[in-house]
Order: C-alpha cells, then structure tokens, then sequence
C-alpha cells in the first residue's frame, strides 16, 4: 500500500530534496504555513499520485513525477516556477486559480506533460513563456485569455495532436517555432489581427472569430 503524508505531518516540505525519489508517498496534503515548494522537493517522487496545496502557498516547483494525476492548487498560488511539472507524463488536466501573476507561468513549466488534455489560461496572464507546453502530444485545444501579448520561443512546439489554439487581438508577438510539429493546428482569431497575419506567413489555417 502506498504512503500519505497529512497535513499534521508534513512540516518541510520547502526544504530541498524532502522527497526526492521517494518510492512510497502517493499522496500529500501539504500544510498551511508553507509558502513555497522548490529546490527538487518531490523530484522523481515515482508514487506520488496527489498533490494538494494549501492557502499559503505562492511558488510552486514539482518535477518528473510520472505518477501524478491530481494537483489542486490554492487560490493565492501566483506563480508556477521554471520546469515545475516536467516530465510528469500521467498529468491529465490543470486547474490555474484565477489571480496567478501576469507571467506566473514560468518557462518549461508543463515541458513534455505528455498525457496533458486540458488547462485553463486565466485573464491574468499576457505571456505564454519559453517551451511551456513542449511535447504536450495528447493537448488538443486551447483557448488563451484575451490579455495574452507574446507567445515565445518553442511555446508549443511538438504538440502534434494540438488541433485549435483561440489567439484574440492583444498578441502581437509570435515566435517563428512557437507551433513547430503542430501538423494539425488551426489558429482561431480575429479577422485582420496579428494572429491571422502570423497564421499566413507560416501556412497554417485560419479560422475567423468574432469577440
């Protein structure tokens, strides 16, 4: 059977490496309090399935942990650190509480969440950063918040089952890789904006959308 550790137990999560490795922990309640998980805390944590995050906490770093199928992230958390779910391949679907910070997802953030089908993108974020959803094969849809300005580098690159991605006026910013390997993508977006002209230069359909 595997381990739980409760939220009366668990008082160190922040520091570094607590679970590095860890064979038998598969769910934690993480205790209010703790404000931040970084520094490989539950690194390659091959049985942890459930993660759940309390009040306090802001930062978030959780890598490599194959197994995990459940995060449910506090209200306060505003940001998600560089690589915070690498590699985590059984991650189905992310809920982003609605006041993370305007560039709170971080770089290679959800990198190769290859079983990744659904997130939101909250109206507060204006920048979807480098290699955010590399290799997140099993995406399909997204729908970015309207305030989104700039996709960068290799944003979605390999994300060969990615089929719409919804672009609206404020993005005026595309990085030439940003979609490489989406062979079957189709950009939806207003008609005369950025996106249509991005969507033409680099041969890549165009569906018009009214706000």
């Amino acid at each position: 059977m595997g381990g739980y550790v409760s939220s009366r137990s668990l008082w160190g999560v922040h520091r570094t490496g607590m679970f590095e490795n860890d064979k038998v922990v598969e769910e934690v309640i993480i205790s209010e309090g703790i404000e931040s998980i970084v520094n490989g805390c539950f690194h390659n944590a091959i049985a942890l399935k459930s993660l759940e995050f309390p009040s306090t906490i802001k930062d978030i770093s959780v890598t490599d942990c194959k197994n995990l199928t459940s995060v449910k992230f506090s209200e306060n958390t505003v940001e998600i650190e560089d690589l915070s779910f690498q590699d985590c391949s059984s991650l189905e679907k992310i809920i982003l509480p609605e006041n993370i910070a305007c560039d709170g997802i971080s770089n290679d953030a959800f990198y190769n969440c290859t079983s990744l089908q659904e997130i939101n993108i909250p109206d507060s974020i204006t920048r979807i950063n480098y290699w955010t959803f590399y290799n997140c094969v099993s995406l399909k849809q997204i729908d970015l918040s309207k305030n989104i300005t700039e996709i960068s580098k290799c944003a979605f690159s390999k994300c060969s089952g990615l089929e719409k991605i919804y672009i609206y006026e404020k993005c005026t910013s595309i990085a030439d890789d940003a979609f490489d390997g989406c062979c079957k993508l189709t950009i939806y977006g207003i008609k005369g904006s950025y996106a249509e002209q991005y969507a033409t230069e680099h041969n890549i359909p165009f569906t018009e959308i009214k706000e």
